[in-house]
């Protein structure tokens, strides 16, 4: 064997070996310049179709664009699922409730199943009704609800909503779009001039089901200060539902 000739061989091998690496990193490198290029470009064009409508946006534009996967939600309880309302054997001063420092043993005085794995919602919530969703991995089930009803400054009452929520296994995940797609859909075909964006939330949103089981997609939800509240699937970017549900205006 001609060792010289192998050794040649072999450092020429290596040679090419990391040129293909290092083309593969530039190119990576160079996609992601010009993501970050065409992301920007992308929203300075949406804040010019907020500017030319005198749209306002109120709140931060979300720049998360995760991984997720359709849910399947099961109902294990049928009381869960009708939502009876449900008197609290100790009513609960509204202030201790909206304190986020609420003690656990002022939690537990509600006397409400999971509590600990809902999250406020204010932008739904109306005078005299709290509204909590069941959030799945930090992302709220916008169907999914605990509502909590005052009276007098107490909080009295509650309807609940829990499901047992688990992602597809079978399906791959997939990036959702970009909040400024969704927010540019909804400039060009359904707000009109003068309209407020108070809240731009990621979560999971789908039909009713009479079923014990139900499916929710991922969705953007868009709220302004008017009715309605726009629902913009995150996977396709669109098909906009518009909800006609009463919700709290944000103050101006």
């Amino acid at each position: 064997m001609d060792w010289g000739r192998a050794k040649t061989i072999l450092i020429f091998s290596f040679v090419i070996l990391n040129m293909i690496l290092g083309y593969q990193l530039w190119a990576r490198e160079l996609k992601q310049t010009d993501l970050v290029i065409d992301t920007a470009e992308q929203i300075e064009e949406t804040n010019r179709l907020l500017a030319s409508k005198n749209i306002t946006l109120a709140v931060d534009m979300p720049k998360e664009v995760p991984k997720l996967k359709e849910l399947t939600l099961k109902y294990n309880d049928e009381n869960m699922k009708t939502g009876e309302i449900k008197k609290l054997k100790t009513p609960v001063e509204v202030s201790a409730f909206m304190n986020k420092l609420m003690t656990r043993e002022q939690a537990m005085k509600m006397e409400i199943p999971w509590m600990e794995k809902y999250q406020y919602d204010p932008v739904v919530s109306k005078d005299n009704l709290y509204i909590m969703n069941q959030m799945f991995e930090q992302l709220p089930l916008f169907d999914v609800r605990l509502e909590l009803y005052e009276e007098n400054g107490e909080i009295t009452s509650y309807r609940q909503s829990y499901v047992e929520a688990e992602a597809d296994a079978g399906q791959k995940s997939q990036k959702v779009f970009p909040a400024y797609i969704a927010i540019r859909s909804l400039i060009e075909n359904y707000l009109t001039e003068g309209t407020t964006i108070v809240d731009i939330r990621l979560g999971y949103h789908g039909p009713p089901f009479d079923s014990q089981t139900r499916y929710m997609v991922p969705y953007w939800r868009v709220a302004t200060n008017r009715t309605p509240v726009y629902y913009i699937p995150a996977l396709t970017g669109g098909g906009v539902e518009v909800s006609h549900e009463e919700w709290k205006k944000a103050k101006e």
